[in-house]
This record gives structure tokens, C-alpha cells and sequence, in this order.
């Protein structure tokens, strides 16, 4: 078994989506931008939030929350501290 941590924009292709729901779980680490936005700091080395981070991912969270809700097999609520989420998704794998 493997975690694979895959970037937001993964979802964009039906292919990847395809592949990842056939292979394994997918679990979804749901988290508002606000949240994203104290985890990606100024967007160094994400080109994709150029721009005003805080702006652009709320607008890539908003076009991309139903192609993240279709590909998932798990949802986690991602907004607290990281070893709570872990445990969330622990629980989650183990419930699948």
C-alpha cells in the first residue's frame, strides 16, 4: 500500500481522476482557501497562484470543489492541525 499526494490541479484531467479512483482510494483533504492560504504562505514556487494567493485560490477552490467532491471516494475535513487530519484520514482509509 502508498499515499500518494497529488497537487490540486489533478482533478482537471477526466484521465487522472479515472485512474486514481480505479487504482485506490481517493480521499479529498477539503480545506477552505483561508486555510490553504496560512499553508502556502506567499505562493513561492507554485506558479499557478501568482498573482494575489489569498485571491487565487479562492477562485481555484470555487472552480475546482466539484471536480474534487466527483473524484473522491473519501471527503476529510483538512482545516485543523495536521496530526488531527492525519487521524482523520487514518480512520478514513480504515473505514474504506
Amino acid at each position: 500500500e502508498a499515499v500518494v499526494a497529488c497537487g490540486g490541479g489533478v482533478v482537471i484531467d477526466e484521465r487522472n481522476v479515472a485512474r486514481m479512483r480505479a487504482e485506490g482510494v481517493v480521499v479529498w483533504l477539503d480545506a477552505p482557501a483561508e486555510v490553504l492560504r496560512g499553508r502556502v504562505g506567499d505562493g513561492e514556487g507554485r506558479p499557478v497562484l501568482g498573482g494575489g494567493v489569498g485571491r487565487r485560490l479562492e477562485e481555484l477552490t470555487a472552480a475546482r470543489r466539484h471536480l474534487y467532491e466527483a473524484a473522491a471516494h473519501v471527503r476529510v475535513d483538512a482545516a485543523g492541525p495536521p496530526d488531527e487530519v492525519a487521524d482523520r484520514v487514518e480512520a478514513a482509509w480504515n473505514a474504506s
